[in-house]
């Protein structure tokens, strides 16, 4: 199901609503989950859940989880801030990967070829990985 179905069908937004984000869409081609969280129809967090319900990720809330710092740090800042990723920890020879968007095949391909290593993303509201990237990134 599209994301604007889904957050129709939840109840997150309205017909309307979704209609002036798809015009919004045509004119700026931004992803429309970020078209509706700047018109402020839908928060981050919301956002956050509504694709985690639509691609099965898991959700993980970076306010209370610990990221290891040698994780964070196995990509550069940039690469971070461009993708909205930020490595998190590593299990099993796969590197954990909190991402805005885990539908983003470009920021996986590129986390692998950067990183040599197997992902497994985890889906974060963009506002909590960009937090954690200026922290652990600062150190």
């Amino acid at each position: 199901m599209k994301l604007g179905e889904l957050l129709l069908e939840n109840g997150q937004i309205n017909e309307e609503q979704l209609a002036k984000a798809l015009d919004e869409q045509k004119i700026n081609w931004k992803k429309l989950g970020e078209i509706l969280v700047d018109l402020g129809y839908v928060d981050d967090a919301t956002l956050t859940d509504m694709i985690a319900k639509q691609t099965s990720a898991e959700r993980v809330d970076l306010k209370n989880t610990y990221i290891d710092a040698k994780a964070a740090r196995r990509i550069p800042k940039e690469f971070a801030k461009k993708y909205t990723v930020i490595p998190i920890y590593e299990k099993d020879g796969s590197l954990y990967v909190a991402m805005s968007d885990p539908r983003n095949i470009y920021a996986l391909d590129d986390l692998r070829l950067l990183t040599q290593t197997p992902i497994h993303p985890l889906i974060a509201p963009a506002s909590e990985i960009e937090r954690a990237i200026e922290i652990y990134y600062s150190q």
